[in-house]
């Protein structure tokens, strides 16, 4: 198993992410018509790299080690690989206090880049790492996201991408129809993820699976044993009813608890419109005293700080889903209605506060490619981290198929990547019949004291969807 690490994600492009997962999905945008390294993987101080693929990689085609190099596929030639990596321009964003200050990811991507190249690249070929930017402040947040899509596919044409955040049609337009295997790092539904013809790989979670194991570990830890009256809270995104209704309701049955009342309010409204004083109004009524909210950062904090106006206090549930179990969500709620609140994640979230320290795969990443704020700064340290994870992904992928690698055998080499670790502790891994790779979450619970996230529970298997 590889020592790994997953990025913290920045959270107030949960609320972009609900509109672009709720666009129309039959709008997206048609497509138009040296020696090898000794060690292709990124060294982030793993010491048993070579086991994060299967025994059995995607097939090669059975080419001879001097087979000559050729231009295989789109982003191939006989000297490059065209490697996408898109993020959003967040420096303002985090001037206003709306997203953590990872440092700049794009600067990182190329300094690990850099480094496989100085080492012979990839079977003899430099990657070539193209970078786009797309704007959370744009007029029109889906026209630059599908803008950034069209750059990297059409203009650029890339063989991969790595998304650090990207959503909606937007995967749709890069995996779907253009057909360009995607490894990204957001929580998508299951239909987008469909949408994306088998080229989507997530290091994180399926939404469902994610509301999934929240419920389930609760119940299995006793959270909910003194909760008499369970409500849900999100909003009306694309694909959400489904997660309701087919995860959340029977992993709750399985540990012999009901949703009595769930509110999903619009998602024109960011969760900030008066649909969401009602539903608080209604839970308080009602004796709601558990509540699990799916939504966003806005929603979720709207929900909260109306909750305060009312003197309304139950016990909150989140989890990774829109990056609930993260400290950014003080930014937008009172710290007392947080108090108490519980959660599950993946993440590296209250890793510290717990007295856990950095892994030696994290430490050795920020060491080779962070900058030289990146350990001092817990966010940055698992951006930095993240970039290392994908990147060692790809890397991998790309050496396993083959000396001439195609995209389809790209794809069925991430597939037969066999189980991996975080960095964090928790493992994950990809197969064929499951892309989202997340294979264990821990226990986390907000503390009023640091006014943050404190891991309280060791990994746990994620519960897989019931029902």
């Amino acid at each position: 198993m590889r020592a790994r690490r997953w990025w913290v994600l920045l959270l107030l492009l949960a609320l972009i992410a609900a509109a672009c997962t709720n666009a129309d999905d039959d709008e997206s945008t048609e497509p138009e018509g040296g020696e090898a390294a000794e060690d292709d993987d990124v060294d982030a101080g793993s010491e048993d790299t070579d086991d994060a693929t299967s025994e059995d990689p995607a097939d090669d085609g059975d080419e001879p080690d001097d087979a000559p190099l050729e231009a295989s596929d789109v982003g191939v030639t006989e000297e490059t690989i065209k490697i996408g990596l898109v993020s959003f321009d967040s420096a303002t964003l985090v001037d206003l206090g709306f997203a953590e200050d990872v440092g700049d990811p794009l600067a990182g991507g190329q300094r690990i880049v850099d480094d496989i190249n100085s080492n012979g690249g990839v079977h003899g070929r430099k990657i070539e790492l193209v970078t786009e930017l797309w704007n959370p402040l744009a007029p029109d947040i889906l026209a630059d996201l599908q803008r950034a899509c069209l750059v990297l596919t059409e203009d650029e044409q890339v063989f991969a991408v790595a998304s650090l955040i990207f959503f909606g049609d937007a995967v749709t337009c890069v995996a779907g129809d253009h057909d360009t295997p995607l490894l990204g790092t957001g929580t998508l539904p299951a239909s987008v993820i469909e949408s994306g013809n088998g080229n989507i790989f997530l290091i994180n979670f399926q939404m469902d699976r994610a509301v999934s194991s929240l419920a389930t570990t609760m119940g299995n830890a006793g959270e909910l044993d003194d909760i008499e009256t369970i409500g849900s809270f999100g909003m009306s995104e694309a694909g959400m009813q489904e997660v309701i209704d087919e995860a959340l309701k029977p992993a709750l049955a399985a540990v012999g608890h009901t949703l009595d009342i769930e509110a999903l309010v619009p998602v024109e409204t960011g969760g900030t419109g008066p649909e969401t004083a009602a539903a608080v109004t209604r839970f308080k009524e009602d004796g709601v005293d558990g509540v699990f909210l799916l939504g966003n950062l806005f929603a979720n904090g709207a929900f909260m700080t109306e909750a305060e106006k009312q003197g309304y206090n139950p016990r909150y549930f989140l989890s990774d889903l829109s990056e609930g179990t993260t400290d950014q969500l003080i930014t937008q709620a009172p710290a007392s209605q947080l108090e108490g609140s519980r959660g599950t994640t993946w993440r590296r979230t209250g890793r510290a506060e717990a007295g856990i320290a950095p892994s030696e795969f994290d430490l050795n990443c920020v060491e080779n490619y962070g900058s030289e704020t990146a350990a001092e700064n817990e966010a940055e340290l698992g951006g930095t981290a993240e970039l290392c994870l994908q990147f060692d992904l790809i890397i991998g992928a790309l050496t396993d198929a083959g000396r001439n690698p195609t995209r389809e055998g790209f794809v069925a080499a991430l597939e037969s990547v066999g189980e991996f670790e975080t960095g964090a502790g928790g493992s994950a891994s990809f197969s064929p019949e499951r892309h989202d790779a997340i294979d264990e979450v821990k226990r986390v619970e907000w503390q009023i004291g640091c006014e943050c996230w404190v891991q309280v529970s060791d990994y746990e298997p994620v519960a897989e969807v019931a029902g």
